[in-house]
């Protein structure tokens, strides 16, 4: 795994902040010492991803740098096979399986890459990869309310003591296995906390949903870099 995506997300880099949102569905693959409880907490966690053909969820991002007031912005993810769109108010990203295409939303820029399935950070295929490697050891601290929801707490401390990223807690509703929110903690001071506000498996997308077109973008310059 590459940690420096943490430190990048640190330094305000708006283009991390999917590699984050992403990271969130691969934390629970990454077992390192196993808490046995909390081991059967993230394998009912990692079924109910997996069994998703489609997914649609809504989310908040905050980000607070040690010693400052956070910023926060939302966002939406939507999930078809191999293919996603993820849609910030900075950026907007869409992948339709063989490119990939970047709005940067404040440049009016679309960049359109050809990446291969182990460089798309927000893919799932390339976070179940994860799982074949032992980067965290993690224990079960109890159950916490987040928005009126118990959630079993797993707290994960990754075994490299050389990265920035200190620990991260992932909560999960203790009914539904869904992952409601996940905190990031930086040796800086630095947090960063995702809470998921909507997670919908039974959404039906189309191939045309995830097909781009560039009629939709006027007046946006279209740079393509494949």
């Amino acid at each position: 795994m590459d940690y420096s995506r943490f430190s990048a997300i640190s330094r305000g880099q708006e283009k991390s902040i999917g590699s984050l949102l992403m990271l969130v569905f691969s934390i629970s693959f990454l077992y390192g010492k196993p808490d046995p409880q909390a081991a059967s907490i993230l394998k009912k966690a990692e079924k109910y991803y997996a069994s998703a053909k489609a997914l649609e969820l809504s989310f908040q991002y905050e980000y607070t740098a040690a010693e400052s007031k956070p910023t926060v912005q939302n966002g939406s993810y939507r999930l078809l096979g191999d293919q996603f769109e993820l849609d910030l108010q900075d950026q907007w990203i869409l992948y339709d399986g063989l490119a990939q295409y970047t709005y940067l939303k404040k440049n009016k820029e679309i960049q359109i890459t050809a990446p291969s399935i182990d460089e798309l950070n927000f893919h799932p295929k390339t976070l179940l990869d994860y799982s074949k490697n032992g980067k965290f050891d993690f224990r079960l601290e109890g159950v916490e309310k987040i928005q009126n929801v118990n959630c079993n707490v797993v707290d994960f401390k990754p075994l490299d003591k050389n990265i920035s990223l200190f620990k991260i807690k992932l909560f999960i509703d203790s009914k539904t296995n869904q992952i409601k929110q996940v905190k990031f903690y930086e040796k800086n001071g630095d947090r960063i906390t995702i809470l998921f506000k909507k997670h919908n498996q039974s959404v039906k997308f189309t191939q045309k949903d995830f097909t781009f077109s560039a009629a939709k973008f006027p007046g946006v310059h279209v740079e393509d870099l494949r």
